[in-house]
C-alpha cells in the first residue's frame, strides 16, 4: 500500500488507485463518467461506501480529469451566481434611483407652483 499526494509517483506506479473522499460531492465516482466503484462500509457515508472509499478503475488520469472537469464546473457555477447578485443589485439601484428622481421632481414642482 502506498499512501501518497505526490501525481508523478502515483502515476508511475502500476497499482489499483484508492481515492478516499473525492472532496467533490458525497457520491461514488465523479463527473467525468469515470467507472469508480465504491468500497462497501468505507467512510463515513453511512455504512454504504458513499463519500469514503472509491477505487478508480480508469486511472490517475481519469481521477484527475473528473477533479478538473469539478472544479471547473463549481467555478462556472459560482461565476453564474456572481452575475446575478451584480444585475439584481444593479436592478435594486436603477429602481431606487428612479423613485428617488421622481421624488426630486415632485419636489421641485411643489416648490415652483
Amino acid at each position: 500500500m502506498l499512501v501518497s499526494h505526490d501525481a508523478r509517483l502515483v502515476q508511475g506506479i502500476e497499482a489499483d488507485l484508492w481515492v478516499c473522499g473525492d472532496g467533490v460531492n458525497n457520491e461514488c465516482g465523479n463527473s467525468s463518467g469515470s467507472s469508480a466503484v465504491a468500497v462497501k462500509g468505507a467512510g463515513h457515508g453511512g455504512g454504504n461506501g458513499q463519500g469514503g472509499l472509491r477505487i478508480e478503475r480508469k486511472g490517475f488520469q481519469a481521477y484527475k480529469d473528473g477533479l478538473v472537469k469539478a472544479i471547473d464546473a463549481r467555478a462556472k457555477a459560482l461565476e453564474v451566481a456572481a452575475q446575478a447578485r451584480a444585475n439584481k443589485r444593479q436592478a435594486e439601484r436603477s429602481a431606487k434611483l428612479a423613485r428617488l428622481t421622481e421624488v426630486a421632481a415632485k419636489k421641485t414642482k411643489k416648490q415652483t407652483t
